[in-house]
């Protein structure tokens, strides 16, 4: 039987785990995180909750913006270092071309005045569109370009 404590969640095993999160949390997400941590996370959560409340919202705003801010390790040496941070397209100058070799395949795209683009003749009005149109899913079209600032 699952731990109903939340004292006890860590001496529980991670298929209790697994039962107990199916139980209260499937509803809300649906897949169970992989990673028993996370696992222990989300049931203990609502609890802390219930107990001593969320996160106002001035709170949730500031870790949203540290969230977005930090730096993220290297994965080789663990080293933080700063996230890159993309170029505004509308920072490129009229007439310079942006390459992409995506499946082997080489996109070509050719800014144009006013912050518009030309691929393969036709118009865009930004780089994330035509990020979209070459993979078929969404990106940032900065980054898929591999646009940051020096």
């Amino acid at each position: 039987m699952p731990a109903q404590d939340p004292t006890d969640l860590p001496a529980a095993s991670t298929s209790q785990l697994r039962l107990l999160w199916q139980n209260r949390v499937a509803s809300s997400k649906p897949h169970p995180p992989r990673s028993r941590t996370l696992l222990l996370r989300d049931l203990t959560w609502p609890d802390q909750q219930a107990h001593h409340g969320g996160f106002d919202a001035e709170t949730a705003r500031l870790l949203s913006h540290a969230i977005r801010t930090a730096e993220r390790p290297s994965s080789r040496t663990g080293a933080s270092k700063p996230r890159p941070r993309a170029l505004k397209p509308s920072r490129l100058t009229p007439g310079t071309s942006l390459l992409r070799i995506w499946h082997g395949v080489t996109h070509e795209v050719h800014v144009e005045a006013t912050s518009r683009f030309s691929y393969r003749g036709k118009p865009y009005r930004s780089l994330s569109a035509i990020a979209r149109e070459i993979t078929g899913a969404r990106w940032s079209g900065p980054r898929f370009f591999g646009l940051q600032k020096p």
